[in-house]
């Protein structure tokens, strides 16, 4: 899928592949040593393929309600099809995916008079968006500060606000710091 949301179309894990390989299913060679939102995207894919039953997902698939009794879960979840069923299950994990409602506070004083563009990093797809642009980050998560690297070669000038200090560290660094022809690693 070539427009993932929330993922920016340059968006990389921030750890290496080494880092993120599940046990039983390897990279393939050929994939980055931090693997773009595409990339991961096929090897979950082909892991769910490989080593996954069919049915262990149930996608397009809405939750009416969960109750705890006896020891078991009960899923109350209705399908596309408006089909509803029940089944109980030992755990229950919620994973409702932060990043799926985009928030954009109310009260940041004047606003509305702002006669720029605003956009939520869920709708941020590529630096073209700002070339040329002066731009105002706010916020202090992942995202803000690899969309902040992501739109520096493209953006006139960026602002970024945060309410704690923020880290920056290369994706490689040197084996042997102060020499010049050190071999770096990830």
């Amino acid at each position: 899928n070539k427009d993932l949301k929330p993922c920016w179309n340059s968006m990389r894990t921030n750890i290496s592949k080494f880092s993120t390989a599940l046990s039983d299913f390897s990279w393939p060679q050929d994939a980055s040593l931090f693997p773009t939102q595409q990339e991961v995207y096929l090897y979950l894919s082909n892991y769910a393929k490989q080593s996954l039953p069919n049915d262990v997902f149930r996608l397009n698939t809405r939750v009416i309600n969960i109750t705890y009794s006896n020891d078991k879960w009960t899923v109350k979840y209705s399908t596309q099809s408006n089909n509803v069923t029940c089944e109980q299950f030992d755990f229950v994990i919620v994973a409702s995916g932060i990043f799926d409602c985009p928030y954009i506070p109310e009260n940041i004083t004047n606003l509305s008079l702002f006669q720029g563009t605003i956009i939520h990093s869920f709708n941020y797809r590529s630096p073209e968006q700002v070339r040329d642009k002066r731009v105002f980050i706010i916020g202090a998560s992942m995202s803000s500060a690899q969309i902040a690297d992501d739109m520096a070669t493209t953006a006139k000038h960026i602002i970024h606000i945060a309410p704690h200090s923020f880290w920056s560290i290369p994706r490689y660094i040197p084996l042997i710091p102060h020499d010049p022809v050190s071999p770096f690693l990830p």
